[in-house]
């Protein structure tokens, strides 16, 4: 009923609609701690439950004591204190210079109409506590496609290829025209893509006592690579962030070390208590069994998160 459509109805979300990715951002984070070698996967972290960013207090989404998590530990419990600790170590230059590299704040192109670029603050308008935010998914936007893209880059190898909706056009006279394609955008290497690919399954793993955020996520007969993120939304009443309202998403790919589809989820302030990974599942579920996927019969490698 297009006549009676509102704009929010005919819009397209994945490219119209910016939001906050939460930790799902962390996946550049580690990207740059990796490619710059300021820590590997199996490095431990002493985290403590907060830490202090200027005239700003971090702490995780659960309350702890000084825990020892390996980097993977870090990013598969989707600690914020461990994840600015590392970015700390990137430094906010070389932290920057890697939100551009894979596309953040910038239109994609895709060719679909009303692209919005999302935002990343300019370096020269950091503040003191700006870093406390960007490197754990807030106070930066992004589409649900430019999220897609994030792992798409970690999927190819580090290599960032912008999409596109139309492959051709045919006019009048019934002459098809190929566009040339966009040129593809080396992010980081094969190297640092492979190692960050592991370290996501780590995400999706479900073992005793090292269980990622993203277990539901997972596919039997397939390793799963990917991202939980949560995001608080800014309440219009008061202009701060909210408590009760938030994005919840999740980014992953399938197979993970032979990846084929990349899949990007955002929820708009669902129920409390909503997780996107069992969505996730269901999609990759059904994509595995359309397209007949080879199914491994050898078990997800259980990696180490915590240590006693």
């Amino acid at each position: 009923d297009l006549a009676n459509a509102s704009p929010d109805q005919l819009g397209n979300t994945a490219v119209q609609y910016t939001f906050e990715p939460g930790s799902v951002n962390k996946v550049i984070t580690m990207a740059a701690a990796l490619e710059y070698g300021v820590a590997a996967p199996n490095d431990v972290l002493s985290v403590p439950g907060s830490i202090e960013v200027a005239d700003r207090t971090i702490r995780d989404a659960w309350s702890h004591g000084t825990e020892r998590l390996t980097l993977t530990g870090v990013l598969a419990k989707s600690s914020n204190v461990g994840t600015i600790m590392t970015a700390q170590r990137v430094g906010e230059e070389r932290f920057a210079d890697m939100l551009t590299r894979f596309g953040l704040g910038q239109r994609t192109e895709v060719g679909l109409p009303g692209e919005e670029p999302g935002r990343v603050p300019p370096r020269s308008s950091w503040s003191g506590s700006t870093f406390g935010n960007l490197p754990i998914g807030q106070g930066l936007t992004v589409t649900t496609l430019q999220m897609a893209g994030m792992l798409q880059t970690v999927a190819n190898d580090g290599v960032r290829v912008p999409p596109r909706i139309v492959e051709s056009t045919t006019g009048p006279d019934g002459v098809r025209v190929t566009p040339d394609p966009p040129a593809p955008v080396r992010v980081i290497s094969p190297e640092t893509a492979a190692t960050l690919r592991t370290m996501l399954t780590a995400v999706t793993q479900d073992a005793r006592g090292q269980r990622g955020t993203g277990h539901q996520a997972a596919v039997p007969g397939y390793v799963v690579a990917g991202k939980t993120g949560t995001a608080q939304q800014v309440d219009p009443k008061c202009g701060c962030y909210s408590s009760q309202l938030h994005w919840i998403n999740f980014a992953g790919m399938l197979p993970a070390q032979n990846p084929r589809y990349v899949i990007a989820i955002m929820l708009d302030a669902p129920d409390p208590g909503t997780s996107a990974a069992p969505l996730f599942h269901d999609i990759a579920t059904y994509i595995a069994q359309r397209e007949r996927l080879p199914v491994s019969d050898q078990p997800q490698p259980v990696q180490t998160l915590q240590l006693p």
